[in-house]
């Protein structure tokens, strides 16, 4: 854990801060390769991807906010400018409209802008679940592996125990001692889903050789992703995810879009077939 890249004074430079926006520009660069070979201009890339960051910084916030309503309303200020607090998932549902809006703009085919995007989506967030385990942040349940690792106790600038997350919430329920200097060994999910991101990067560009109809690269995202995140949803530690019915707001998000995206692929895969059949038969009917 390393939550501070360098300080200078009272002046300090976070890593996930540096993690994200090194994210975003490494998706940004993968995304414009992709959109020159569909000869789409770069400004639109630009345009998309700035939208679709701040679009999904606002809805990943809203998310957590209706997700923690009655922390909300007992300190709105509070709660609204407190640190940490997303939802990735809320945040790309509302990226995806900033998207629409952007693709109309450029008259640009929304499932061809977000086929373009998704390849470079998750390399960003690959890099971001980096950030995350430098932060200390989305932090794993306790584990008995020997690959578990543990979060520190930290000092604020006036020598205060203030503790990583996973620390503080070990001391609150009781699982470590006031003398204890680190957490219980947590499973490293955060790690797990950035492999996990990269390797869905990875796949997709594979995809987009092989793609039998446009937004196939999308839904392949989609499905993955969401299976990951379901599964290492049982690896987390923070339960201010929101735990209903035994699932959290992120599976339950997941299970919904898996099952939206299976159908869609289903039936572009059906349309896509009898398009190509079609064509074959008007050539074939040709003199």
């Amino acid at each position: 854990m390393h939550p501070f890249l360098f300080q200078i004074g009272s002046f300090k430079i976070p890593t996930y801060g540096v993690l994200v926006a090194c994210g975003i520009l490494a998706g940004t660069w993968l995304a414009a390769r992709l959109a020159c070979r569909e000869k789409l201009h770069t400004d639109f890339v630009f345009d998309a991807v700035f939208w679709c960051v701040v679009a999904g910084l606002v809805g990943a916030r809203f998310t957590y906010l209706l997700l923690e309503w009655r922390s909300f309303i007992a300190d709105p200020i509070g709660t609204l400018f407190a640190s940490g607090g997303q939802v990735f998932l809320g945040g790309f549902l509302l990226a995806l409209l900033a998207l629409l809006w952007v693709s109309r703009r450029y008259a640009v085919r929304f499932a061809l802008a977000a086929d373009v995007l998704a390849p470079g989506l998750a390399l960003g967030h690959a890099f971001g679940r980096v950030g995350c385990f430098f932060a200390g942040c989305c932090y794993g349940a306790p584990t008995q592996a020997s690959w578990g690792v543990r979060f520190p106790q930290l000092l604020d600038e006036h020598g205060q125990v203030i503790g990583s997350f996973a620390y503080v919430d070990h001391l609150a329920q009781g699982l470590i001692g006031a003398t204890d200097t680190c957490s219980l060994p947590v499973y490293p999910v955060q790690l797990m889903e950035a492999a996990g991101n990269l390797a869905i990067s990875c796949g997709l560009l594979w995809l987009w050789q092989r793609r039998s109809f446009t937004g196939q690269v999308t839904l392949g995202y989609l499905i993955a992703y969401s299976v990951m995140r379901f599964a290492l949803e049982f690896l987390r530690g923070d339960a201010i995810r929101g735990i209903y019915f035994g699932l959290s707001t992120s599976q339950w998000l997941s299970l919904c879009i898996v099952t939206c995206a299976l159908i869609v692929w289903q039936r572009l895969r059906k349309n896509s077939s009898r398009f190509r059949d079609s064509s074959c038969d008007e050539r074939q009917d040709e003199p």
